[in-house]
């Protein structure tokens, strides 16, 4: 019962953080988006996330690759979450 809440709770989370992520690179393709309030919480939601593989992976010429790594480095952390509980509750 506990496990099947941490599942899909972890799953939830890693989800949301990604498709935040996802977010946040689409808006700063467009630069005409005036709306500030989801900028800004995109930001402090990702930034946490983002902030350290920015300052380990440079530039790529104009291109961040930052993101990609981040999101691949959250599956691995949510795989490895997910072993964890199912793991634990045998």
């Amino acid at each position: 019962m506990l496990s099947n809440f941490l599942n899909q709770f972890i799953t939830v989370f890693f989800n949301l953080l990604g498709f935040a992520i996802l977010a946040r690179i689409l808006l700063s393709w467009i630069p005409s988006v005036n709306n500030a309030g989801i900028k800004s919480f995109l930001f402090s939601v990702t930034e946490p996330v983002l902030g350290p593989f920015r300052s380990i992976i440079p530039r790529i010429g104009m291109v961040d690759i930052s993101p990609i790594v981040a999101i691949i480095a959250l599956d691995v952390v949510e795989s490895m979450l997910l072993y964890l509980v199912s793991y634990i509750a045998l």
